[in-house]
């Protein structure tokens, strides 16, 4: 039983691990983007004026 118990607890702190690397991507993926379409609008403008 206690190997059961144990091999649950290794695949979960595995899942959180994974659950934190994707949504660290999530976040740094988002900034990203925000920050190139930043530029991309500021080009735009500069083009325009």
């Amino acid at each position: 039983m206690t190997a059961v118990l144990a091999a649950f607890i290794r695949y979960l702190i595995t899942f959180i691990v994974f659950v934190c690397v994707a949504a660290a991507g999530v976040v740094c993926g988002k900034k990203l983007r925000i920050s190139k379409n930043q530029k991309l609008e500021e080009n735009e403008k500069k083009e325009e004026a």
